[in-house]
């Protein structure tokens, strides 16, 4: 599924326009962009957890010797029990 087809769901489900289902979402997702770069994690009940994990610099065997790799920040999602469950 991608965003355009979640805006069609969204606008569908909750009888709305395809116009104000696409702000809803994108409201959502930048308030979630927000929330994470602020380190904050964001959790959705039944659904799951999105989180930043910092990944630390390590030694780059493709490089020349004692090389490292820069240190740098990824979300990370956990899913919910209940969304696991449903597979």
């Amino acid at each position: 599924m991608q965003k355009n087809d979640l805006v069609q769901v969204m606008a569908r489900e909750a009888k709305i326009s395809t116009a104000k289902a696409k702000e809803a979402l994108a409201t959502i997702l930048i308030n979630m962009s927000t929330a994470l770069q602020k380190g904050e994690d964001v959790k959705l009940a039944s659904f799951g957890t999105f989180s930043v994990a910092e990944h630390k610099n390590k030694l780059n065997p493709n490089l020349k010797a004692g090389s490292k790799t820069k240190s740098k920040k990824a979300v990370s999602f956990k899913p919910s029990k209940k969304l696991t469950a449903s597979n």
